[in-house]
């Protein structure tokens, strides 16, 4: 749509079944989707030239993501998730697979993000995990329990924090880079804060019903957290290594917004 006149700029069809999925790229006036035909394709935004498509997965494509310089994650309810080159320039065939990431999810992969190099990435999953994955090499480093219900949304925190010192723990941070927290939401009612060179929750909090998303501010001090009730949750984060006193746990309820009960 034009924002100013509120005109359709163009419609874009192709796919054989409906559309689940869409990241634009960083660079050109590209944007690539899935969809649950099992496929992902990349389109030129002016014209609706397939530039290539992306075919890989064995069921539909639930989830993408893309870093800074074209590193693409397409994550699927096969339960993999496999990384594609589109950085620049684009040879004649384009859409280099890289790895593909399989084996540690039981359930269909809900969302994923990598991060802005794109040497690591984080998924969600239906099996109540989320897992960081060498985005290079396919490989999981990081397994993150704790939920006893479906991952609806998370986020990535790229704080400094306390630190660990450990081998394991510096294997991982060369890869991941500053991200240090990752905050999930689960249909379980419960909002975690992840320290992943660990692996452990630092923080747990439950709200009661089915949470559905999760967005955070700017400062990454608040956080919002919508529930299936029709209630906003509204959360001061204080993450481990900041809470005065040395406590472990640091997420506080704000106030709700929403319908009341």
């Amino acid at each position: 749509m034009c924002a100013r006149a509120g005109l359709l700029r163009n419609r874009l069809r192709s796919f054989k079944s409906g559309v689940l999925a869409a990241v634009f790229l960083p660079f050109g006036p590209f944007v690539c989707v899935g969809s649950l035909d099992k496929s992902a394709a990349v389109f030129h935004i002016l014209t609706g030239e397939i530039k290539f498509a992306l075919a890989a997965h064995a069921s539909a494509i639930t989830a993408l993501a893309v870093s800074d310089d074209g590193i693409l994650l397409t994550a699927s309810s096969d339960a993999d998730l496999r990384v594609w080159d589109l950085r620049m320039p684009w040879p004649d065939e384009m859409g280099t697979q890289l790895a593909c990431c399989e084996g540690a999810h039981t359930g269909a992969v809900s969302s994923c993000r990598l991060t802005d190099d794109g040497n690591a990435m984080i998924s969600a999953s239906e099996d109540s995990t989320l897992v960081v994955w060498d985005a290079l090499k396919g490989l999981a480093l990081r397994y993150l329990s704790g939920h006893t219900g479906p991952v609806a949304s998370f986020l990535l925190l790229e704080h400094q924090g306390s630190s660990t010192h450990s081998p394991v723990a510096t294997r991982s941070s060369r890869i991941t880079g500053p991200l240090k927290f990752i905050v999930s939401a689960s249909q379980d009612g419960s909002i975690r804060v992840w320290d992943i060179t660990t692996g452990l929750d630092q923080c747990f909090l439950r709200l009661g019903a089915a949470l559905t998303c999760l967005a955070k501010s700017r400062d990454e001090c608040t956080l919002a957290a919508g529930d299936v009730d029709g209630r906003v949750h509204l959360l001061s984060l204080c993450l481990p290594g900041e809470a005065k006193g040395g406590g472990e746990s640091g997420a506080g309820a704000g106030a709700e917004v929403g319908a009341s009960e």
